[in-house]
C-alpha cells in the first residue's frame, strides 16, 4: 500500500454542501423571528412576503455559488505521503499545498459533526508543534489506514540515527513500509489515533449529565444569561404591549400589569439559564479522559463528537482555577498548556482556546491528586504559601477602585445621579478582593518547579511550571514601589504556538529576587527591571 494522491471520501461531495446549507439556516430562522408579521393584518404579510422574497432573490443564488463552490474544491483537494511529509493540496481558483513532517507529527485527532457522523464520515486533524493540517472527510477505513501508515512511517523514521541519512532513505522507508506493514513495539513513537487508544486505553475521568449539570450551575453561565437578557432588552419590550398594559393606570389593571411583567421577566431567564445549561450538556456530552500510554485522549460530544489528544511530555504548564462556589463545595477545574495544540489550516477546525485545555472541568479536589501523580511523576504540586505583606492590600484596589469611580462621576453629571448605589457593590467587591489578594497570593519553589497562586475577582488560579518550561523571567519596580520594597514578578512558558504570562504582584522584594536567582542559576535568560 502507497499514499499517492487521492481524494477525500465521495461522500464529501454530500457533506460539505449540507453543512455550508445548514450555516445558512441559522440566521436565516433569527430573521425571520424578528421580521415575522401579525398574521392578523393582512397588509402586514403582504409586506412581509414582498421582502422575503426579495431577500430571497439575492440569497439563493449566493446559497447555490457557494455550493458549487464546495462540490468543485472537492475535486481539486488531494492529500498524499511524499518521504517524510504528508501534503494537502486544495484552493478553488488558486492552488496551495500544505505539508508537515511526519517525524514532528504530535497527535491525530478528530471530529464528527452532525452531517459526518449520519453519513459515516470523520474529520481528521493531524497536529504538530508548529501547525497542522485537517483532513476535512474520511471514511472509518481512509482514517484508520491513514493513521496507521503514519504510526509505522514514524517509528521507521525515528530509527534512522542520522538526519542527512534519513533525508536521502525517505522513499526507501516507505517501500519498505508498505511491504511490510506492522505498528511500532516502543509506544513512544506512536502517535495516539482513537482506535488504537480505545483498545487499551485507561478511563481516568467521567462526566455524567448530571455533573455537566453542576458544573454549570457552579460556573458563571448564570450572569452571562442574564447579561444576554439585558442585551436583548429593546426586543423585548418592542415585542410586549408594555405601553398598553400601563394606558389603563387604575389601581387593579396597574398591580396585574406589573405582576405580568415580573412573571415574563423571571420566565425569560429562567429559559436563557435552560438555554445555557442545554448547551453546556450538548458541547460536553459523555466528557470521557482516557489515559494511553503517554498520551490522554478527551472525547466529548453530542451532536459532534470530537476526540483530542495530549501529549504528557509536551505539557508547557498546569492550571488550577477555582471560584468561590468550588472552594465552599471542595471543587476544582484543572487546565493543562500544550505546544501541540496549534491552529490547523482548516478555518473550521477547532483550538482548544490555542493551546490551553480544560482537562478536568469539574472535579473533587480530593481526587485529582492521585491521577495527577500518576500522569505527571515529575510534578511535585506543593501547595503555595502567602508572600503578599500587609501594606501591598492598598495598591491591589487602587486602581480599579478609581476606574470605576470615576466612571460612576462621569455617568452621575450626565445620566443618572442614583448611579453610585449601584458603584457601592463594585466597591465592597474590590475591598473583599484586596483582603484576598494578600491572604492568597504567593508562591512555593523547589529546586525544578515553581507554584504560583493568584486571586482573581471571583476565585483563586494556581499554576505550577517547571524550570525548564520558563522562556523569561522579568523583576518590575517602579520608584513608588522600590521604595516600599515591594515588585512585581513575571515570567512566561510556551503555550500554543505563543507563550502565557504569569505574574505576582507586590510582593516582597527579597521575594522576587529569590525567585529570579532561582531562574538564572545554573543558564536560563531573564531581564530585570528596577
Amino acid at each position: 500500500m502507497t499514499f499517492d494522491k487521492q481524494r477525500l471520501h465521495k461522500k464529501t461531495l454530500i457533506a460539505k454542501p449540507l453543512n455550508r446549507f445548514l450555516s445558512f439556516i441559522g440566521p436565516l430562522i433569527v430573521i425571520l423571528l424578528f421580521n415575522f408579521p401579525d398574521l392578523t393584518d393582512i397588509t402586514s404579510f403582504e409586506t412581509f412576503l414582498d421582502e422575503f422574497l426579495s431577500y430571497a432573490v439575492i440569497v439563493i443564488p449566493i446559497i447555490i455559488l457557494v455550493i458549487v463552490g464546495e462540490l468543485v474544491q472537492f475535486f481539486r483537494t488531494y492529500y498524499w505521503v511524499d518521504g517524510n511529509r504528508i501534503v494537502l493540496e486544495s484552493g478553488l481558483f488558486v492552488r496551495k499545498q500544505q505539508d508537515i513532517q511526519i517525524n514532528r507529527i504530535q497527535s491525530i485527532d478528530t471530529s464528527e459533526p452532525v452531517i459526518h457522523r449520519l453519513l459515516h464520515l470523520t474529520k481528521v486533524i493531524i497536529k504538530t508543534p508548529g501547525k497542522g493540517i485537517t483532513l476535512d472527510a474520511m471514511s472509518q477505513a481512509q482514517y484508520e489506514e491513514l493513521s496507521h501508515y503514519l504510526n509505522d512511517l514514524k517509528h521507521h523514521l525515528k530509527q534512522e540515527t542520522a538526519a542527512d541519512e534519513m533525508s536521502n532513505e525517505d522513499v526507501f522507508y516507505s517501500e519498505t513500509i508498505s511491504a511490510n506493514h506492522t505498528f511500532s513495539s516502543d509506544p513512544s513513537d506512536k502517535l495516539v489515533t482513537e482506535p488504537a487508544a480505545d483498545e487499551e486505553a485507561e478511563t481516568l475521568y467521567h462526566l455524567s449529565v448530571l455533573d455537566i449539570i453542576k458544573m454549570t450551575l457552579m460556573s458563571g453561565s448564570f450572569f452571562s444569561g442574564v447579561a444576554v437578557l439585558l442585551v436583548g432588552l429593546e426586543f423585548l419590550t418592542d415585542a410586549l404591549p408594555i405601553d398598553a398594559l400601563f394606558s389603563n393606570a387604575e389601581s387593579f389593571v396597574l398591580s396585574t400589569s406589573i405582576l405580568l411583567l415580573i412573571m415574563v421577566f423571571v420566565v425569560i431567564v429562567v429559559s436563557v439559564y435552560l438555554l445555557a445549561i442545554a448547551a453546556t450538556v450538548i458541547k460536553n456530552y459523555n466528557y470521557t479522559v482516557k489515559r494511553t500510554g503517554d498520551f490522554l485522549i478527551i472525547k466529548k460530544g453530542l451532536f459532534e463528537t470530537k476526540s483530542q489528544t495530549v501529549n504528557l511530555k509536551n505539557i508547557q504548564s498546569l492550571e488550577e482555577e477555582q471560584n468561590w462556589i468550588h472552594s465552599i463545595l471542595g471543587f476544582t477545574s484543572f487546565f493543562v498548556s500544550i505546544t501541540s495544540d496549534s491552529k490547523t489550516d482548516n478555518k473550521n477546525a477547532e483550538s482548544e482556546d490555542f493551546g490551553k485545555i480544560n482537562l478536568f472541568p469539574l472535579i473533587k479536589k480530593q481526587a485529582i491528586i492521585p491521577i495527577l501523580t500518576d500522569c505527571l511523576p515529575n510534578y511535585q504540586f506543593s501547595p503555595a504559601v502567602p508572600k503578599a505583606p500587609k501594606r501591598s492590600y492598598r495598591r491591589f484596589i487602587q486602581i480599579p477602585i478609581l476606574f470605576w469611580g470615576l466612571v460612576a462621576a462621569a455617568v452621575s453629571y450626565w445620566l443618572w445621579s442614583w448611579v453610585w448605589v449601584a458603584w457601592l457593590p463594585i466597591l465592597l467587591l474590590y475591598l473583599i478582593y484586596g483582603y484576598r489578594a494578600i491572604k492568597l497570593t504567593g508562591f512555593a519553589l523547589n529546586q525544578e518547579e515553581v507554584t504560583i497562586q493568584t486571586a482573581t475577582l471571583f476565585g483563586v488560579t494556581q499554576s505550577y511550571i517547571r524550570k525548564e518550561r520558563i522562556l523569561s523571567m522579568k523583576v518590575k519596580q517602579t520608584p513608588f514601589l522600590k521604595r516600599v520594597r515591594l515588585c512585581k514578578l513575571s515570567f512566561s512558558a510556551a503555550m500554543g504556538n505563543a507563550s502565557q504570562t504569569y505574574q505576582l504582584d507586590f510582593i516582597e522584594e527579597s521575594d522576587g529576587f529569590i525567585l529570579f536567582n532561582w531562574f538564572k542559576k545554573e543558564g536560563g535568560s531573564a531581564d530585570e527591571n528596577n
